[in-house]
């Protein structure tokens, strides 16, 4: 969450709003109901009317801020994965997975105990 700040002097402006709430990380989807509160705020603020860059107003600004100060939170949200084939004694290891617009997904999984790399395909 360290690239997820305001920036602009502390004005606070749909596309600060917008630019943000886009910077938070969300792979799948685990964080959709963190995100949605900036995305109803900016709701709310198009139907005010205004400008992009024109500063929000105060209830806005200030509902922001605190999701703002809250959002770090989100960095002790763990989420249990059980990998096929991992030893039992294997105390952490990494899932990476990389993916384009492709029709193949490839995952890969290192071990620092087995030192084992398979790769997964998937079609």
């Amino acid at each position: 969450m360290n690239n997820v700040r305001v920036e602009n002097d502390g004005v606070i402006t749909r596309r600060t709003i917008l630019s943000v709430t886009q910077r938070v990380f969300n792979p799948i989807g685990f964080t959709c109901p963190v995100s949605l509160c900036p995305k109803l705020l900016l709701q709310q603020c198009w139907a005010l009317k205004g400008e992009w860059d024109q500063e929000v107003p105060d209830d806005v600004r200030k509902f922001f801020l605190r999701w703002l100060q809250e959002l770090p939170l989100l960095q002790e949200v763990t989420i249990p994965r059980w990998l096929k084939g991992m030893p039992e004694r294997v105390v952490s290891c990494s899932l990476h997975m990389f993916c384009d617009a492709s029709r193949w997904l490839i995952l890969r999984q290192f071990s620092p105990v087995t030192n084992a790399v398979p790769v997964y395909k998937c079609s």
